[in-house]
């Protein structure tokens, strides 16, 4: 609630403790039990008749680790793989950006890309590509509609996001 509606669902509204010091809105004490009381199947299941009934997704259940990334603290778990790695030898650009035609392209430092992902903002993947190229990458999006997305880009040994708007 708090990313959705800003100012008007600080989580001091709602908790006791400390504040961070990535955020002053935000309360220490959710991120630790972020990381102390995992994601149940009770959540999970919740999470999937939501989507069903509401169209969306609670992300923090997804993925525990978005809060770590977004707020810091002791990390979460990382249920999407690689949204935890820091330090990345892969180099990539994503141009054009924002995008204006049904295509844009990847290039990389001479890294050869195993594996293209698009996510949309709630987490959800929306495209996989397994690219044959590995310089200069195109990538059609044709048929995704305007917005702001998230390109996961996987090489050999590492994993780099990076954010992409549609037009």
């Amino acid at each position: 609630m708090y990313l959705r509606y800003g100012l008007q669902c600080r989580p001091y509204y709602c908790a006791v403790g400390t504040v961070n010091s990535v955020d002053a809105n935000m309360v220490n004490i959710l991120l630790e039990w972020n990381v102390e009381d995992p994601v149940s199947q009770l959540e999970e299941n919740r999470n999937d008749e939501i989507q069903d009934w509401q169209g969306n997704r609670n992300p923090f259940i997804d993925n525990p680790y978005l809060a770590t990334k977004i707020w810091g603290g002791t990390p979460a778990v990382d249920t999407w793989g690689g949204v935890g790695l820091e330090e990345s030898e892969l180099v990539f650009s994503v141009y054009p950006n924002p995008v204006m035609e049904d295509i844009f392209y990847i290039s990389t430092n001479d890294e050869k890309i195993n594996l293209i992902e698009i996510y949309d903002a709630g987490g959800k993947l929306i495209q996989t590509l397994n690219p044959e190229t590995f310089i200069h990458v195109p990538v059609s999006v044709h048929n995704i509609p305007s917005g702001i997305w998230i390109i996961k880009v996987q090489s050999e040994n590492s994993v780099q996001t990076k954010k992409i708007i549609i037009q």
